[in-house]
């Protein structure tokens, strides 16, 4: 059984040298922060409530634009946006798209939590994941289990995909590189681990067809600022849309954006921002 002392070095040695977040320190525990079944139970039912809350607030707004529900339900999340993004976000295409990964930030209380935020944008994909990895390999009841974060994160980006980030989120770079880092690594396991049990050869070594087929770059992270999309590529887009303006070539982004299938740059500006929760307490 390992001290706590052996944990913290466990810790230690997993911690990618390139970082998590940039020029940030980290105190570390011993043990991962410690849960109520029931609350644990909630949380696992959470994230789909989200989604429903989520689409109901874009299909309120969408029907607010077109007269069917009252006008200052638009006119209120529209308030500071671009006309452009606004123009653009109502698209017949592109509507009814809503985020795929979202992160609610939760205050504990003595009676409960509250939810502060839902983030359409959020931090902390890569970092989750790395705690889940690591913490996991001396405690078996960790939430979501080792690699519960890179499979639900490889489900927006199944066939791989372009992770951009504009350098004003460039703090959450190196946690992105370290999801795309190991997404990549599990393709090339499982190419080499499904050759091994299919292959007739004495090696059992991958032949040059299968080692063509499978690329370290499969998944990526690239800068928003020089970002050039691939017809067919799929991206997740890891920044504001209020960097929009600070982005050479957006628009074509946006253009190559709705011919990509599995797309993930969902433009709803409401959807970036606090402003959506606000209908909850003015709808209820």
């Amino acid at each position: 059984m390992l001290t706590q002392f052996d944990r913290l070095q466990t810790l230690r040695a997993a911690f990618p040298k390139e970082g998590l977040f940039a020029e940030k320190a980290w105190l570390l525990s011993p043990d991962a922060f410690p849960l109520e079944k029931k609350f644990v139970a909630e949380l696992e039912q959470l994230g789909h409530r989200l989604f429903v809350f989520q689409r109901a607030c874009n299909q309120l707004y969408q029907l607010s634009t077109r007269g069917k529900q009252p006008a200052w339900v638009a006119r209120y999340l529209d308030a500071g946006k671009p006309k452009e993004l606004i123009e653009f976000s109502r698209r017949k295409e592109i509507r009814d798209d809503l985020p795929r990964v979202i992160r609610p930030d939760l205050i504990l209380t003595d009676k409960g939590y509250i939810i502060a935020e839902i983030d359409s944008v959020p931090g902390g994909i890569g970092l989750t994941g790395w705690l889940n990895q690591t913490y996991s390999t001396f405690d078996s009841e960790i939430i979501g289990g080792a690699d519960g974060m890179l499979d639900g994160f490889r489900t927006v980006l199944p066939n791989g995909g372009d992770i951009v980030i504009s350098q004003e989120a460039a703090t959450y770079r190196p946690e992105m590189e370290w999801v795309a880092a190991r997404l990549n690594q599990r393709m090339l396991d499982s190419g080499y681990l499904m050759l091994d049990k299919s292959d007739n050869s004495a090696s059992g070594n991958p032949v040059s067809s299968i080692e063509h087929r499978v690329s370290p770059e499969t998944w990526r992270v690239v800068a928003a600022e020089n970002y050039e999309p691939t017809d067919g590529r799929a991206v997740y887009r890891f920044f504001e849309l209020f960097d929009l303006p600070n982005i050479p070539g957006s628009h074509q982004h946006h253009a190559a954006d709705q011919a990509v299938s599995g797309r993930e740059d969902v433009v709803r500006a409401f959807l970036d921002a606090a402003a959506a929760r606000v209908l909850a307490t003015r709808t209820g």
